[in-house]
Formats: structure tokens, C-alpha cells, sequence
């Protein structure tokens, strides 16, 4: 990601563990706390859920969360991007709400 003028590109992410399961949750800046509607879909960019950490989009620790989890949450443009560069397909599974991709990523191997 290039740096906007002297601003660098940040979002926000929030690491979530339970029982060895990492699941890792990004937002675009300006999405954090606002709600959306799509028809009967409503989705809300809860401070709880997304809101852990402001982070450089091109920061390779992101990029390393990223690969490690067992499962991503991305809301946003700007997100989405930096997942795409570890999972290539991940634009393709997205949803759009209000305009705004979403998507989760789930890892699995094959026994």
C-alpha cells in the first residue's frame, strides 16, 4: 500500500484466540463503529470485534497475522486489498454490503 501524502494507510485489527483457534479480524479505518444495511442484511463494525489495533496496511507483522490465523474477517477496501496478497481468491467469495466488501477467509487442510 503507498502512503497517502505524509499519512501512511492504516486499518484496524483485533486478534481473537480460543481453544488454539486464531481468528483475526480488519477493518478500514473509517468503517470502525458504523453500521450498514443492505435490504434485510445489517452489519455493524462493532469497536469489540474490530477495533484492537491501528496498523500500517503494508506492515509485514499484519501480513504475518494474516498467514498464521485460522480464519480472517475483512470489512473494507482497503482490507480486503492486503488479504488479497496472501489469498488471491479472497475478492471472490466477497459480499458486498451497501457497497462495502466483506468477506471471511477460512484455512483448511487436507488430511
Amino acid at each position: 500500500m503507498e502512503p497517502l501524502g505524509k499519512e501512511r494507510v492504516k486499518v484496524y485489527y483485533k486478534l481473537h484466540s480460543s481453544g488454539g483457534y486464531r481468528m483475526l479480524a480488519i477493518c478500514d479505518v473509517e468503517l470502525l463503529g458504523k453500521e450498514f444495511r443492505h435490504g434485510k442484511v445489517k452489519f455493524k463494525v462493532t469497536e469489540e470485534f474490530f477495533g484492537g489495533s491501528l496498523i500500517d496496511a503494508d506492515s509485514p507483522l499484519l501480513k504475518k497475522y494474516i498467514s498464521e490465523a485460522d480464519s480472517v474477517t475483512v470489512i473494507g477496501e482497503v482490507s480486503l486489498k492486503i488479504v488479497e496478497e496472501i489469498f488471491p481468491l479472497a475478492r471472490q467469495a466477497a459480499i458486498f454490503v451497501a457497497g462495502i466488501p466483506y468477506v471471511q477467509v477460512f484455512k483448511s487442510e487436507i488430511l
